[in-house]
């Protein structure tokens, strides 16, 4: 009997259990390959790494407000939360224009701006548009979830999604030139929406 042969019988138990133990490595490794794939998936709604959406969102609050800034807020944080966060309105503030144009009731998502104008400054809004949209908040129609685009005027479910499909978009115009809104509701969002 030649060497290989001798050696095959005399250590046949050992070479089986190392063959066994790699066949359960290369297993595992695919296993654990399938689980943590190394492409990146983006989605609308930023995950953490364990797939949870995240507890808080980052909101910006100028103007005229005692302690402005960005804040760190919970998710389900409305826009009386920051404003209370931020030490309420300052002396100089128009509250006025705070009754007609902001919805201290509407939900804050991340990235928003909130700015209270003084009563020296010259404003304008539109009241339909700030009870749908946070005070002068824009939104890029390149990042936004579905929630966050149905909230502007004339959007809904399906429009939305077309918005989402139809990304990205290196202009508001695009909207347009993709045919993903019609004239009459690119009118109404065009002052609300950005690519940046």
């Amino acid at each position: 009997m030649d060497v290989v042969g001798d050696f095959a019988i005399k250590y046949r138990l050992s070479l089986i259990l190392g063959i066994i133990s790699i066949v359960c490595i290369l297993v595992s490794f695919l296993f654990r390959t399938r689980e943590n794939p190394s492409s990146i998936i983006f989605t609308t709604n930023e995950a953490t790494p364990s797939g949870q959406l995240p507890n808080t969102i980052s909101v910006d609050i100028e103007g005229q407000v005692n302690i402005p800034g960005v804040y760190e807020m919970d998710i389900k944080s409305r826009v009386n939360d920051i404003i209370v966060k931020a030490g309420g309105f300052s002396s100089e503030a128009d509250l006025d224009w705070i009754a007609k144009f902001v919805n201290k009731a509407q939900l804050l998502h991340d990235g928003d701006k909130l700015y209270i104008p003084s009563v020296n400054e010259k404003t304008g809004g539109d009241a339909t548009v700030m009870g749908t949209v946070s005070a002068r908040t824009v939104v890029n129609i390149n990042t936004a979830s579905l929630t966050e685009l149905e909230m502007l005027p004339g959007i809904g479910e399906k429009t939305a999604e077309k918005i989402v499909q139809a990304r990205p978009y290196n202009s508001t115009q695009d909207l347009r030139d993709k045919k993903v809104v019609g004239q009459a509701i690119f009118e109404k969002i065009k002052d609300l929406i950005s690519v940046l």
